[in-house]
């Protein structure tokens, strides 16, 4: 299922969190810098994965390691739109969920006086944070990367 990468020019790199009823969405661009950062729907995942790997190609698609990856997998497979990226991938999502919690709540907290006050473990997210899910693998994936090439 893997694209053989080329080396040249830039790569963004779309990262997905699936699960069964919602996914985190994100795209970060070689840098690091995320372009984009969503929740979609489990049934409008692979569309959505369409159409930002037409927006932001050339691509390298990541996928989170665990719930729902392989099932995901095969389906983008069959839609064809794995042939829209570079590379498919899985990352390891260990602990992820977790760090994305804490990245979710520090960010929220550095808005809003009230959130400061509370202690970030007293805390509880006031929505779901798959996207920031998302964006870690991505970051995972880069710094992966970075290491093999130095």
């Amino acid at each position: 299922m893997a694209k053989k990468m080329d080396s040249a020019g830039s790569t963004n790199v779309i990262a997905i969190d699936p699960g069964t009823e919602k996914c985190g969405l994100a795209v970060l661009d070689e840098s690091g810098l995320v372009r984009v950062q969503e929740i979609v729907a489990a049934e409008s995942l692979a569309q959505r994965v369409a159409e930002v790997a037409k927006k932001y190609a050339p691509a390298v698609l990541v996928v989170g390691d665990r719930t729902g990856s392989k099932r995901f997998l095969e389906r983008l497979e069959r839609e064809g739109i794995t042939r829209l990226v570079k590379r498919v991938e899985a990352v390891d999502e260990h602990l992820t969920s977790q760090e994305a919690r804490r990245r979710y709540l520090q960010r929220r907290r550095s808005r809003s006086l009230l959130y400061r006050l509370i202690p970030l473990g007293m805390q509880v997210p006031d929505r779901p944070y798959d996207d920031y899910v998302a964006v870690i693998l991505a970051e995972r994936y880069l710094r992966q990367r970075s290491k093999r090439l130095h």
